[in-house]
């Protein structure tokens, strides 16, 4: 076999999930007449695309032009799993052929059927093939916000050590974090109602006023592509998290069950892709204005930290603190734009990571000559 790196590998089946997942999406928030067909030829896609990702890691000798049902014979004497889904994967070309090229329509029930034999299929031949669990492949490197990213990444460590109240944790946190970020970067969005609890006064007018910032805000959710029904359940299942200046807080819900597997998944990949959904449609501002940065480059490698704050000598002595959220390690010579915050600290300096405050301390920078800003 042509071993692939690991990394690349992963990479590389995150194409069948992201086409499977699309057509889940189809299925479930439909709009007939169409797509029933559409569904069907993302499930096909998404069938294909892993059929030739085996293959060309086994080296197994099929044509680039190959048609479906010969990738399949080529691929069945090797792998008995994909022989015993020959008739259900030839159902399935046959259906989206139909549908291509003679623009005949699928019914509803063939559509729900196919979804759950591909389902199988695709769980069983990456498993067959390169003992790969389908349901922990993920589209997290996708997203370009680091500290989203790291959040995601312990939820998945915890997952696959079956530690499924951490994921779902790890999975809020995520989630917090990026549509808090969201909040900050695009002007046109505001999501801070949904991700900071500010309670619900006594009082009529307090009420409806709480309320409507909380339906404002899942409705600026709605309008980019974010499943609602299932916000509710992420909603459900995760504790309560929240964000005040930068720092996470979470408390679990009480009388909340244990997660299971499948709403460990799920919470994860949901965070997945509502950070996907907001950055695909995120609005940037029309103007930026010319004035002056500062930066700073690196003079040694140092830790982006969250935020300043050390815990104290109370905290420390009642085991009440939090280790400093790390970023990532920034190497010397690195530069970064100085971030403006209201509060400034002695020791440290505030940047830019990924669009969000972030500090680095002040003995491992130097300030670059400042330039003038200029509109793209």
């Amino acid at each position: 076999m042509a071993v692939s790196t690991p990394t690349l590998l992963l990479r590389r089946l995150t194409l069948p999930k992201f086409l499977y997942a699309r057509a889940k999406d189809v299925l479930e928030r439909p709009r007939p007449p169409h797509s029933w067909g559409l569904a069907t030829s993302l499930l096909q896609d998404s069938v294909e695309v892993l059929l030739r990702i085996v293959a060309e890691e086994y080296r197994i000798a099929v044509p680039a032009q190959a048609q479906f049902p010969k990738l399949i014979d080529a691929l069945a004497e090797q792998f008995p799993n994909i022989g015993g889904h020959q008739a259900g994967l030839t159902k399935l070309n046959t259906t989206r052929i139909a549908f291509k090229h003679r623009g005949q329509e699928v019914a509803e029930h063939d559509a729900q059927a196919f979804v759950v034999n591909v389902e199988t299929f695709l769980r069983e031949i990456c498993k067959e093939a390169f003992d790969v669990d389908f349901a922990s492949l993920s589209l997290a490197d996708s997203i370009g916000h680091r500290r989203t990213r790291n959040w995601l990444n312990k939820a998945e460590s915890a997952f696959a050590i079956e530690n499924y109240t951490k994921a779902v944790a790890y999975a809020a946190k995520a989630m917090t974090v990026y549509m808090a970020h969201s909040t900050e970067r695009d002007p046109s969005i505001d999501l801070r109602t949904v991700v900071q609890y500010q309670g619900v006064p006594e009082g009529f007018k307090e009420r409806v006023e709480a309320s409507l910032g909380t339906l404002h805000a899942r409705f600026d959710l709605f309008t980019r592509g974010v499943d609602m029904r299932a916000f509710a359940r992420f909603d459900m299942v995760t504790p309560y998290t929240t964000i005040s200046d930068g720092v996470l807080h979470q408390h679990p819900r009480t009388g909340q069950p244990l997660p299971s597997r499948d709403e460990a998944r799920f919470c994860i990949d949901f965070a997945v892709d509502t950070a996907l959904a907001l950055n695909d449609s995120r609005v940037l501002p029309a103007f930026r204005s010319n004035d002056t940065t500062d930066r700073v480059r690196l003079t040694s490698s140092c830790e982006v930290l969250v935020h300043w704050k050390a815990p104290t000598k109370m905290e420390i002595a009642l085991g009440a603190y939090k280790e400093r959220e790390v970023i990532r390690v920034a190497e010397a010579g690195e530069e970064f734009t100085v971030a403006r915050v209201w509060r400034k600290h002695a020791d440290y300096v505030a940047v830019v990571q990924d669009g969000d405050p972030a500090y680095i301390r002040r003995e491992c920078v130097a300030e670059v000559p400042s330039r003038k800003r200029t509109c793209p």
